[in-house]
């Protein structure tokens, strides 16, 4: 009974806290935690072609496909968290336009020429945002209570 009951009073927590108004509330307060960034990357053997690459896309108006083609490189396309990259290379997408591409950087010897193709804004219609949201909202409440009243032994990863 006691089990049942703290099961039921647990569901009526989650109804009160996984709410559409604490959906919003969290989305904007942590909106460029949760922003995402479409980018294209392509790699480039020197600094010498990669800086040719950029060139032609930011002085000729080519895409990044294009040079990529005619160099005989790939592009690669991809949807990551704004804070997954370096903070630097946040900024950088934080403050471009759609479209913007990047002067070449180096990584892993080969020499990467970016192009932001746009920002992501969250929304809980996103299954990524939404489980990010409702975890956000569960550690604000649970978190303080486990605080307050769990006395831990042992600490994770600590040695007994």
């Amino acid at each position: 009974d006691t089990l049942v009951l703290l099961e039921t009073l647990y569901a009526r927590k989650l109804e009160d806290l996984l709410t559409p108004e604490h959906y919003a509330h969290i989305v904007q307060a942590r909106r460029l935690d949760l922003l995402s960034v479409e980018i294209e990357a392509a790699p480039f053997p020197s600094y010498h072609s990669a800086r040719e690459a950029y060139l032609c896309i930011t002085e000729d108006g080519e895409s990044l496909e294009e040079a990529c083609r005619r160099a005989q490189t790939s592009v690669h396309s991809s949807e990551a968290l704004l804070r997954s990259f370096p903070e630097a290379r946040q900024v950088d997408f934080l403050s471009a336009p759609s479209g913007k591409a990047f002067e070449p950087v180096e990584d892993g010897g080969l020499f990467w020429l970016y192009a932001l193709r746009r920002k992501v804004e969250p929304t809980v219609e996103d299954p990524a945002v939404l489980q990010r949201v409702q975890q956000t909202l569960l550690d604000q409440y649970f978190n303080p209570l486990v605080d307050k009243h769990i006395r831990w032994l042992f600490r994770q990863g600590a040695a007994p």
